[in-house]
């Protein structure tokens, strides 16, 4: 009997949670609708009912409204296929779509500026979602069948990649067809071209099926393939007689594949991709298929149909779940499968051995309908786990699954440098005014797995002997000691040590709190792709030493653009830093300096809730932020009684 009260309370515990969560969407939906056009207009025609002799008033106010809605061109929701309940259970021809769904389309802050930037010039007959990938990592001239011979002479490309399907910019370059006359003036002819001027061509073979005839005899006009998976490889190799044939396993695009969640984008729990069989797909296939469905009917499952690859993307980040129907019959990982994960949506899927190979324990395998029975419910049911999955996937892919890791690969073949990447180094400014926490702040630094980084401890008391602190640092490297004579404030010490940090960055570091291993490498990730001068974290752990219990902060939504992060955890462009220094005050120069970046143009953003715990210690004067803790519990969320540095720490 006890064990299972524990387990109630345990779910009723997770429940409260969940609708703790669900309150604070609402109240910012609430927030974002009443201060949407349709709303403002809504309520300027009531008002005007009310109250004839208002009337013009209302009516000109609604004019303006008009004129400032058209000139900021607001994007409008796309909508997603989505099976009605009654058809969510498979049969034999696979899913109707009926109803759809709303999804936002991505905001227009992707960098064109910086598209390619550094990389070389590629040459290229894709698809759109390969164009659409690439584009940020090379500069990508995508040639017409009728001008290409023109564009390839003004573009001087560093080599040719052709994507073996029929759609290149607008026409249809039939990678596959054996016709005399697609032989003479089509791509043959482009190969043709480049082979005279020394220029390498690279066909890849980016479809889930076994290349044909046509397409291995064209094949060997290139001089490399790369295909998706073994099997592709070696009929290239054995019946394509070609030798210089690679495996490259498709990846995500971290500018459009991220957990970044705009306000008031709806939140869905389950999608599902992949999930028509083919006409000759086997029984087992079918069964598969609704062992993977069948259980999700309850979660109100939306199918994604064939849509742009922005709004795939858009989509992935509003769910919490994607569905995976793998194909037994290859290694080869869907394009979907990577995507979905870099975009903190986690996956259940069907078994396939290119997932253990690739992704390993980061996709969830079901092979029955129990089986996805749990997988739902242990995600859905315990939003603590289903945030720790997203991470860990969202990090696995970033750090090693991307398109920029790919292109390295294949011009690690030809024979040329990797892309150009600027240098992510990272400066952790850490201000000690305590003795007795010096040993917590070095090992916080020491422990810290990205390899760039640099640290500044400022001593800002005269208890301390700096020499005997080098001393006492000497075994660690990159390691600086700034002595402040007298009591400078806590906005004058992070500006002198901004100033002679040497990173691209500057993470500043209390002395007190806990900070895990992946706390830098993962701002520097959400750094990349977001574009945010200043980053931090909008929601994290804390224990609050006097209730010894320990909490989950909301101060801000989870890899979102916010006004508010935590103080201890500010991950700043140095150059920003310089130009909008602290403030010269104790406490507050944290909130002063967020209310300042923001009035100078500067987006800020609140990353995940991982690798950081602050700590609160009894009695005010031992923290800067002197509020009651009961106050301070306010913006919390209950966890559990005690410490427990694992739960914070991934």
């Amino acid at each position: 009997m006890q064990g299972g009260g524990r387990e109630d309370s345990a779910r009723l515990e997770r429940r409260l949670h969940l609708s703790h969560e669900r309150v604070l969407d609402l109240e910012r939906e609430l927030a974002s609708v009443r201060q949407s056009l349709t709303y403002r207009l809504g309520a300027l025609l009531v008002q005007a009912c009310r109250n004839p002799a208002g009337a013009v008033r209302a009516f000109v106010e609604l004019l303006r409204l008009g004129r400032a809605a058209f000139r900021s061109g607001h994007s409008h929701p796309v909508s997603l296929k989505s099976p009605k309940p009654s058809d969510v259970g498979l049969r034999p021809d696979g899913l109707r779509p009926g109803d759809t769904v709303e999804v936002p389309t991505l905001r227009d802050g992707l960098p064109s500026s910086k598209e390619g930037e550094g990389g070389p010039v590629v040459a290229a007959i894709l698809g759109s979602s390969s164009a659409c990938c690439l584009r940020y990592e090379v500069r990508l001239v995508l040639l017409a069948k009728e001008t290409w011979r023109q564009e390839i002479e003004h573009a001087r490309p560093d080599f040719l990649l052709v994507e073996s399907i029929r759609a290149g910019k607008g026409h249809d370059w039939s990678t596959t067809s054996e016709s005399h006359e697609a032989r003479r003036e089509g791509l043959p002819g482009v190969l043709r071209y480049c082979r005279e001027r020394n220029l390498p061509t690279i066909l890849w073979h980016t479809e889930n099926r076994i290349p044909g005839d046509g397409l291995l005899e064209l094949a060997r006009a290139f001089d490399v393939v790369f295909t998706t998976e073994e099997e592709s490889a070696r009929r290239f190799r054995e019946r394509g007689n070609h030798y210089r044939v690679h495996v490259l396993p498709p990846a995500a695009q971290p500018r459009l594949h991220n957990p970044c969640r705009e306000h008031g984008w709806p939140r869905y729990a389950v999608c599902v991709a992949g999930a028509r069989p083919s006409s000759s797909a086997s029984p087992h296939c079918r069964d598969e298929l609704r062992d993977l469905l069948d259980p999700a009917r309850r979660f109100d499952v939306h199918v994604l149909d064939d849509v742009s690859p922005e709004r795939v993307a858009a989509a992935y980040r509003c769910y919490d779940l994607m569905l995976n129907a793998a194909d037994t019959t290859t290694t080869s990982v869907p394009r979907r499968v990577f995507e979905s994960l870099a975009s903190g949506t986690p996956v259940i899927s069907t078994d396939s051995p290119g997932l253990h190979d690739l992704l390993g324990s980061h996709v969830r395998i079901t092979r029955s309908a129990s089986g996805t029975t749990a997988h739902l419910e242990a995600l859905l049911n315990d939003e603590e786990a289903l945030a720790r999955e997203a991470h860990l996937g969202y990090r696995h892919v970033h750090q090693h699954h991307t398109w920029r890791h790919r292109l390295d690969e294949m011009l690690g073949c030809l024979g040329t440098e990797p892309l150009q990447r600027r240098r992510a180094t990272v400066s952790v400014v850490m201000p000690i005014m305590r003795p007795q926490n010096l040993i917590r702040a070095v090992k916080n630094f020491a422990r810290q797995s990205h390899p760039d980084k640099e640290l500044l401890l400022v001593l800002n008391n005269a208890q301390f002997d700096p020499e005997r602190i080098r001393e006492a640092v000497r075994a660690i490297s990159e390691v600086h000691v700034l002595h402040l004579p007298g009591r400078p404030t806590l906005g004058e010490c992070l500006n002198r040590a901004a100033q002679r940090a040497a990173g691209r960055y500057v993470a500043k570091m209390d002395d007190d709190d806990h900070y895990g291993s992946a706390y830098l490498s993962d701002l520097v990730l959400a750094a990349r792709f977001s574009d945010a001068e200043v980053l931090g974290k909008g929601t994290h752990y804390a224990y609050v030493e006097s209730r010894d219990v320990m909490v989950l902060r909301v101060m801000s939504r989870e890899h979102a653009y916010a006004p508010d992060v935590s103080g201890a955890t500010l991950f700043v462009d140095r150059d920003v830093l310089l130009r909008v220094p602290f403030r010269n005050v104790t406490p507050r120069e944290d909130i002063l300096f967020l209310r300042d970046v923001q009035s100078a143009g500067c987006r800020i953003y609140s990353a995940d809730r991982f690798n950081f715990l602050a700590v609160r210690r009894r009695g005010r004067p031992a923290h800067t932020w002197r509020i009651p803790d009961d106050k301070f519990l306010e913006t919390c969320r209950y966890v559990q009684p005690g410490l427990h540095l694992s739960r914070a720490m991934l």
